[in-house]
């Protein structure tokens, strides 16, 4: 996820998603901790045109 270390993002799991200029904020909880990354648009908007990533409404 951006320039930094890889890792998964937790499936089934509800994250809350900010705009920043060319990239995607996700962030969430992790046994209480808070856990935010930053995934480029364009990946981010592959992933929910694949399925992978659901927007509720």
């Amino acid at each position: 996820m951006g320039d930094g270390p890889t890792d998964d993002i937790p499936v089934g799991l509800e994250v809350q998603v900010d705009v920043a200029i060319a990239s995607m904020v996700l962030s969430w909880l992790s046994e209480g901790q808070p856990v935010t990354v930053t995934v480029a648009r364009d990946e981010f908007l592959f992933y929910v045109d694949e399925g992978s990533i659901v927007i509720l409404s």
